[in-house]
């Protein structure tokens, strides 16, 4: 009978590992995320971005228009500047006017480009209670 328990309890904590580890490397991936400061663009966007990055970001470089050398210089801009939860207005002082939008006129949108291939980095703003508050960023 003892033997039993004893079998059990060791199943138990297996199956307790099992659950526990997943959670445990979701939860690292998040703080790993947030500590390479990388939180304004999703995971996606944030990888690719990390993986052309070479540049700091400058923002006269920036409104130069080269849209490879704003690519390089995209990390950097996410680590250095809070982009999710700025005004638009803010977005726009620093990076220069929009060159195109994404739905609505306050919501702007620039050129850039990995390796020659070109995106557009995209920002969505509130239209609600906090009109033209930055909700999200997404290379498109």
């Amino acid at each position: 009978m003892l033997e039993s328990l004893e079998l059990d309890s060791g199943y138990g904590q297996n199956e307790m590992a099992r659950r526990f580890v997943p959670i445990l490397l979701i939860v690292a991936v998040i703080v790993a995320w947030y500590t390479i400061g990388l939180r304004n663009l999703g995971v996606g966007d944030g990888l690719v971005a990390l993986r052309h990055s070479g540049r700091t970001f400058d923002p006269d470089l920036w409104r130069a228009r080269e849209p490879n050398t704003r690519g390089q210089m995209l990390a950097d801009l996410a680590r250095k500047h809070q982009l999710v939860g700025a005004q638009t207005s803010t977005i726009k002082s620093l990076l220069g006017p929009s060159e195109c939008y994404v739905a609505y006129g306050d919501e702007p949108c620039y050129e850039l480009a990995f390796d020659g291939e070109k995106h557009l980095l995209k920002f969505y703003a509130n239209h609600s209670n906090r009109p033209g508050l930055v909700i999200g960023v997404s290379i498109e």
